[in-house]
């Protein structure tokens, strides 16, 4: 316990002498500010008070997929299966951008996930404060040789 209280102080002692003092009238520059005003149009919601849904609900997104989905000839071949984890941004206007792999399994199976993410009809957007906003969103995509 006495190192524990010893090697703090020790840590504090050095940040506390580490600082430079200035000394009469001095003026910091910064060649860019230290933050950017936010523009609450383009700002990017990860849980929104309604999130965005997918035309018909969550059911319909799996169909969706399962219907779109050509499941590649390298993976077949190896054996590939497991889950893509694709994120995506559903915009205001209920359309889908910036999607890429979060996870994948390779094999042609991540390049497959984002062609059906981005084919998708477009979402009915989230809500925040009675207004759509940006959401960010992310789905599973499943291989499975037995199934396809």
């Amino acid at each position: 316990m006495k190192k524990i209280i010893l090697i703090f102080f020790a840590f504090l002692s050095l940040n506390v002498f580490a600082q430079d003092d200035i000394k009469g009238d001095s003026v910091i520059i910064f060649e860019q500010p230290p933050w950017h005003p936010i523009d609450e149009s383009d700002e990017l919601i990860m849980v929104a008070e309604v999130m965005p849904e997918f035309p018909g609900g969550a059911e319909k997104m799996l169909e969706f997929i399962q219907d779109n989905i050509q499941y590649p000839e390298a993976a077949r071949e190896s054996g590939t299966q497991g889950r893509v984890f694709v994120e995506f941004v559903i915009e205001t206007d209920g359309s889908i951008s910036n999607a890429n792999v979060i996870r994948g399994i390779g094999n042609g199976c991540d390049e497959e996930a984002l062609r059906v993410i981005q084919s998708m009809p477009k979402w009915k957007p989230g809500k925040q404060r009675g207004e759509a906003v940006r959401c960010s969103y992310m789905v599973p995509v499943v291989f499975n040789i037995e199934c396809k």
